[in-house]
């Protein structure tokens, strides 16, 4: 190199810089964040198998309290016999040799007091026999009846851990969304409109508790959401991310790279963030906690 050419070298060589930095939070600003998670109930179902009666039933409702039917075959009846109950309690007693599979669904269909009903019909043509089918009632128990579980959401953002649930257990829950955005005013403005759930916030003003208080006062057909555990109420929620000091940053000056450093063995480059006096902001990116090697040109 020319002994010329080293003054302009030397000028861009002062002007790169290398700063560690600490990273900040992000802004708790998201677009949309989906409710996961509900299930609709599960109906108990029994499967019989004595040597001719193979009917499946359930229950009519989903939900455990089906796994507490019981259903017996009993001898001594007439005809087509007959389907009796006490409380979740089934019997049918049948005629030796002339009931059929057939008949005890028909009793089933007509018979089953709204709590037991057929899910998948025998062989109907069999004939019930005192030697073979009869069984008590711990013979083909009902079971697999499941509750119905709300769909939860954990907002997290940078300030905001509350999580959510949809006011209404089952499957339906999970079409629900939830928003955040800035320009709401004093404790925030929260709106419904079907499944989309918005929270409009003032930045550095609104709390956690302001929100989780808005989402206790919905009512009517705008209540789809419930708080099912609260956040940090005293969390302030920001609609842009504080600045992050950075020694000999101006508005001009061209970003390198910016790497995480916090595990050195799997080192990442960020995005790279806006330029101010001084200053880094990431606007999206979460780098609370991180240690950030920044390169750049003054």
């Amino acid at each position: 190199m020319s002994s010329s050419a080293q003054p302009g070298w030397a000028n861009q060589f002062k002007n790169f810089k290398q700063v560690i930095v600490s990273g900040a939070l992000a802004s708790d600003v998201f677009t949309t964040k989906a409710f996961s998670g509900g299930a609709d109930a599960v109906k108990a179902v029994a499967t019989l198998a004595s040597t001719h009666a193979n009917t499946v039933l359930q229950a009519v409702t989903g939900g455990t309290a089906g796994n507490s039917l019981t259903i017996a075959f009993a001898s001594g009846g007439s005809g087509a016999g007959v389907l009796t109950h006490s409380g979740n309690a089934f019997t049918f007693t049948f005629q030796d040799g002339v009931t059929t599979v057939a008949n005890f669904e028909a009793a089933v269909a007509s018979s089953g007091a709204g709590l037991i009903s057929v899910k998948t019909p025998g062989t109907q043509s069999n004939v019930l026999t005192n030697a073979a089918d009869v069984f008590n009632a711990s013979a083909y128990p009902f079971a697999g009846g499941l509750a119905a579980i709300k769909a939860a959401l954990t907002v997290g953002t940078s300030d905001e851990n509350t999580v959510l649930e949809a006011y209404v257990a089952g499957a339906a829950g999970n079409s629900l969304t939830l928003s955040f955005a800035g320009g709401g005013t004093g404790t925030g403005q929260l709106s419904v409109s079907g499944n989309a759930v918005s929270f409009a916030f003032a930045d550095g003003v609104t709390t956690v508790t302001n929100f989780e208080t808005a989402v206790a006062a919905l009512s009517g057909a705008a209540q789809v959401i419930d708080v099912r555990t609260p956040g940090t109420g005293a969390n302030i929620l920001k609609a842009t991310p504080p600045d992050i000091a950075c020694a000999g940053m101006q508005p001009s000056s061209h970003i390198l790279s910016v790497i995480d450093l916090t595990t050195p063995a799997s080192a990442t480059e960020l995005p790279y963030p806006s330029v101010n006096t001084g200053n880094i902001k990431f606007p999206t990116w979460n780098t609370s906690g991180k240690k950030l090697l920044v390169t750049f040109l003054s």
